[in-house]
C-alpha cells in the first residue's frame, strides 16, 4: 500500500482536518520535546527536554527509547522471594497456614508493585516503562482472579520482565512468549487444559482481546486452537511438579492432544509419540498456531495492534480513531514483519503526532498522574501505590480480562477530588528551600516572567490564555514587585508564591491532561 500524503483527524474543533500523515522532517522545538517525552515516559525532567530539543524526531527517539532486551534488576526485597515457591493457600496446610500464605502473597505483590513504580519514577536517559505499562494493559493479568485465587508474585514478576524485554519485539514473538507465560497459563486456565477437556478460555481471548478482535474467527477455530494448546503447565507452588524449576513453564505430554488440528482452514498435522515433547510441540503446534493466525489474519492483527497503540499514545477517544492513519500504521506493521518498533516510530515521527490539537487531549492515567507528580516535585511519595490504586488502576489487577476502559473513565466525581488531594499532599511534603531549589533549576529564573513561562510549560501540556497567565503571575509574585524578584529569589524568600502557584496548577483541569 502506498503511503498516503494527507489525512483528516476528526475529533476536536468541529471535525476540522488538522494534520498530514507524512513524517515530520523539522527539528523538535522545546514544546515538541515536552510533548514527545510526556507521551513515551512520565513527566520529563529539564535535562531530558534539553537532550532532545533541536533533534529530528527519529534521532530523538533513538536517543531516548531503549531497545535493550535486558530485564530490570530486582530489588533486594524481590530477591528474597522471586525464586521461592509458597504453598497454595487454597489447597494446602491448616487454615492458619493458608491465611499466612495468602498474606505473604499479597505482601509480595505490593513489594513487586512498589519496585515497578520505582522503575517508572527513576527513569532518566532511556525510557522503557511506559511501553511496559502499555503492553501490560494489552496482555492483561489479574493478581486476584476467579474470586479467591491469587497468581503468585514470582509469576507476575516474570510476566512483567517478559513484557519489558519484548516491548519492541515483533508481535509474533510477543504472542508466543506470553502464550506460554506462567501467569497467563494460570489466569486463562490453560493450566488445567487436557486432551480430554481442552480449555477454550485462552484461545478465545487470544483472538478476541490480544490479537485480532471480534468477528475474525469462528467457534471452530477456538475449539481447534484450544486442542493445540493442551498440556502446558507452570510450577506455581511448592509441592507441585517442577521439571524446569519452580515458576517456570513445562509440558505434560500425557495431557496433550496429538491429533491433527484445523484452524482457519489450515491443518497442523498430527504428531507421533516421539514428537510429543516440549520442544517439538512448541515448534510445531504453538508456533504453528501463531503462524496460522498471522498468515491468515495479519491485516486484522495489524489493525488491532495499531489501534491499541494509537489510543494509548495519541488519542484514546474510542469513537475518533482515524481510519486512514490506522491503515498507514497497519501497512507499516505488516510490511515490517509485525515489528512493533516500526509502529511506534511511525507514530512518534509523524506530523499528526506533533499537531497542536494532539497536545493536551489525553487524560493522564493514574500512574502518569502520580508518578508524574513525583518526578515534577523530585519526591518519593510513600503513598503512591495506594494512590494509583484508589484512582482506579490497580496494576496487574484490572477489572476484567478486557483491561481498563480508559479514556474519560479515568476522571469521575470520586477520582478528580482524590487526584487533587494526593497532589496537594505531595506538594505539602516539599519544604520551602526545596521549592526554591526546584525553581532555580530553570534557566533565567531571576526573570519572573521567564520563570513563570518555564514553570507553566513544564507543568501543563498547552499554553494558557493571557488572562490566566496574568493571574498566575500575580500569584507567583505574592506581593513582590517585579523589579525586586531577582533579589527575593536569590535570597530564597519566594517559596510561598511558588507554592501558591503550584497549588493552583494542581487544582486546574488541564493538569489532568497530557
Amino acid at each position: 500500500m502506498k503511503r498516503r500524503d494527507f489525512i483528516k483527524l476528526n475529533f476536536v474543533n468541529n471535525d476540522t482536518p488538522i494534520s498530514i500523515l507524512e513524517q515530520k522532517t523539522s527539528a523538535l522545538s522545546k514544546e515538541d520535546a515536552y510533548h514527545l517525552l510526556r507521551r513515551v515516559g512520565f513527566a520529563p525532567s529539564i535535562e531530558q527536554v534539553k537532550s532532545i530539543s533541536g533533534l529530528l524526531p527519529s534521532v530523538a527517539l533513538d536517543k531516548i527509547i531503549s531497545d535493550s532486551t535486558e530485564v530490570a534488576v530486582p530489588s533486594s526485597q524481590l530477591q528474597n522471594w522471586i525464586d521461592t515457591p509458597d504453598i497454595d493457600p487454597l489447597k494446602e496446610g491448616t487454615v492458619e497456614l493458608r491465611f499466612q500464605a495468602e498474606d505473604r502473597l499479597k505482601q509480595r505483590y505490593n513489594e513487586f508493585i512498589n519496585w515497578w513504580l520505582d522503575l517508572m519514577r527513576l527513569e532518566d536517559s532511556k525510557l522503557k516503562e511506559k511501553f511496559t505499562l502499555f503492553w501490560s494493559t494489552v496482555w492483561t493479568i489479574e493478581f486476584t482472579y476467579d474470586t479467591l485465587s491469587l497468581i503468585p508474585p514470582p509469576l507476575i514478576y516474570r510476566n512483567n520482565q517478559t513484557l519489558r524485554k519484548n516491548i519492541f519485539s515483533d508481535y509474533k514473538t510477543i504472542s508466543e512468549e506470553i502464550m506460554l507465560d506462567g501467569a497467563m497459563l494460570l489466569y486463562q486456565s490453560l493450566f488445567y487444559s487436557t486432551k480430554e477437556a481442552p480449555n477454550e478460555n485462552f484461545m478465545r481471548e487470544l483472538m478476541e482481546l490480544f490479537t485480532m478482535g471480534v468477528g475474525n474467527y469462528t467457534e471452530g477455530d477456538i475449539r481447534e486452537g484450544s486442542r493445540a494448546l493442551t498440556g502446558w503447565r507452570t510450577a506455581a507452588y511448592a509441592q507441585e511438579p517442577h521439571p524446569n524449576g519452580y515458576h517456570e513453564t513445562y509440558f505434560d505430554r500425557d495431557s496433550h492432544d496429538t491429533e491433527a488440528k484445523t484452524i482457519m482452514n489450515t491443518t497442523i498435522p498430527a504428531i507421533d509419540d516421539a514428537s510429543n515433547n516440549e520442544f517439538q510441540v512448541r515448534e510445531k503446534e504453538v508456533k504453528g498456531l501463531i503462524n496460522i493466525l498471522f498468515d491468515k489474519r495479519g491485516g486484522k492483527i495489524g489493525k488491532f495492534v495499531s489501534e491499541k497503540a494509537y489510543k494509548y499514545f495519541v488519542y484514546s477517544n474510542p469513537g475518533s480513531v482515524d481510519n486512514t492513519f490506522i491503515e498507514e500504521l497497519t501497512t507499516t506493521f505488516v510490511l515490517n514483519d509485525f515489528s512493533t518498533i516500526e509502529v511506534f516510530k511511525t507514530i512518534f515521527t509523524s506530523e499528526l503526532f506533533y499537531n497542536a490539537n494532539i497536545r493536551g487531549c489525553q487524560l493522564k492515567t493514574p500512574p502518569e498522574y502520580i508518578i508524574g507528580l513525583e518526578r515534577l516535585l523530585d519526591l518519593n511519595y510513600a503513598n503512591s501505590r495506594n494512590a494509583i490504586f484508589n484512582l482506579e488502576q490497580v496494576l496487574y489487577d484490572p477489572p476484567n480480562v478486557g483491561s481498563w476502559a480508559g479514556y474519560r473513565t479515568w476522571i469521575s466525581t470520586k477520582t478528580f477530588p482524590l487526584r487533587i488531594k494526593y497532589g496537594l499532599e505531595m506538594l505539602e511534603q516539599i519544604n520551602d528551600p526545596d521549592l526554591v531549589t526546584l525553581a532555580k533549576k530553570f534557566e533565567d529564573y531571576t526573570d519572573v516572567d521567564m520563570l513563570l513561562d518555564a514553570l507553566l510549560q513544564h507543568w501543563l501540556p498547552v499554553a494558557v490564555l493571557n488572562k490566566r497567565r496574568t493571574d498566575y503571575l500575580e500569584i507567583l509574585l505574592n506581593g513582590i514587585e517585579i523589579s525586586n524578584w531577582e533579589q527575593e529569589i536569590t535570597n530564597g524568600t519566594v517559596a510561598e508564591g511558588i507554592r501558591n502557584l503550584l497549588t493552583e496548577i494542581i487544582k486546574s483541569p488541564d493538569f489532568q491532561l497530557t
